[in-house]
């Protein structure tokens, strides 16, 4: 995934860059929009939050941590 995103990155500079020489528009936000279609597709799929909870610590481990205190 960061490796993919790194290539996406690269890819938007050298369309930034050919539109500042040209001034010719090559969609970024319309690609963007689209993948963000593709990902929200992906988290209704599957039954995903919209945001990760703040607090990632699994209740079991919040269990253990209790139990080790008592």
């Amino acid at each position: 995934m960061v490796s993919a995103l790194g290539e996406l990155q690269s890819g938007f500079n050298a369309l930034n860059g050919h539109h500042e020489r040209t001034s010719i528009n090559h969609y970024m936000l319309g690609i963007l929009n689209d993948l963000q279609f593709q990902l929200d597709g992906l988290r209704q799929q599957f039954n995903l939050p919209e945001y990760q909870p703040i607090d990632t610590v699994p209740d079991w481990v919040k269990e253990s941590q209790e139990n080790n205190h008592e």
